[in-house]
């Protein structure tokens, strides 16, 4: 299930407003501080689940649709979020300081 709070379908109504509307991709992102969900607007593909929530179209590979089992995007002053079941991967460790996974924080 994905699904999408006010806060978010406010967010996203007025990013397209005036533009074309382009699904919406959960998507995996992996960094120095551990893995999370994100969003960016991408094309869905054979292997996506595709749920439409009012105007919009939210694409999530089938196989983490699967994994993470439910998703809501939320938003804040500080952007978007995006929760789910799915038990993150953890961090890459390093050398134990920081900038040893991916050259330095800051």
């Amino acid at each position: 299930m994905i699904d999408m709070t006010d806060a978010a379908k406010a967010k996203i109504a007025e990013y397209f407003q005036g533009k074309d509307i382009e699904p919406v991709r959960i998507y995996l992102a992996m960094g120095c501080g551990g893995a999370q969900l994100a969003l960016a607007l991408d094309a869905a593909k054979d292997t996506d689940e595709v749920a439409k929530i009012g105007d919009y179209s939210v694409v999530v590979d089938k196989k983490l649709y699967e994994e993470g089992k439910t998703f809501t995007i939320d938003a804040s002053p500080m952007g978007f979020a995006v929760e789910s079941d799915l038990v993150m991967p953890e961090a890459p460790s390093g050398t134990g300081s920081c900038g040893s996974c991916c050259g330095g924080c800051g």
